[in-house]
């Protein structure tokens, strides 16, 4: 039996559930305009989104993710990563979009995370506390994106540093 752990992150966001759908779900392969752990990606979109794929080089290494939920209706993704520290046997991302009226949201991201049975607990706990941190960084980026329509200053900087 793996070892599992949920990571979860939410913010209420000040624009429409649709808006931020726009950037979540059809834009699932420009996230790098906006979130700071991606520094490259290359994506692959099918029409419906089930099967896309998106190869990212980040700070927390290079993987590949694939898309098996697409839900436009319910504005909810799921990507699976391949490539990841080898004491995590699955990694699968979730975002959810809540709609509270016109104009502000609800986001919610949600990382599942399994380990090899014989993963030692400090190296769970370091691949927890990186992955937390990604996650709360990247909803507090995207939050900034979707409200202001420019990247948060942390991005700027890195993309000003890698210029």
């Amino acid at each position: 039996m793996s070892i599992q752990a949920t990571l979860t992150e939410k913010s209420m966001v000040n624009v429409s559930a649709d808006a931020d759908w726009q950037i979540i779900g059809p834009s699932f392969g420009a996230y790098k305009k906006w979130a700071t752990l991606l520094d490259s990606t290359d994506a692959s979109m099918t029409d419906n989104g089930v099967g896309s794929t998106r190869s990212c080089s980040t700070s927390l290494g290079d993987f590949k993710e694939v898309m098996p939920v697409y839900d436009e209706e319910a504005h909810h993704i799921t990507y699976q990563a391949d490539g990841l520290p080898p004491i995590v046997t699955k990694a699968v991302n979730n975002w959810f979009v809540t709609s509270y009226g016109d104009a502000q949201s609800l986001v919610e991201i949600r990382l599942e995370l399994e380990f090899v049975d014989n993963a030692p607990l400090e190296a769970q706990e370091q691949v927890k506390a990186q992955f937390g941190g990604a996650l709360k960084n990247t909803l507090e980026e995207f939050v900034h994106y979707a409200e202001i329509g420019e990247p948060h200053p942390r991005k700027a900087a890195a993309m000003q540093a890698g210029a």
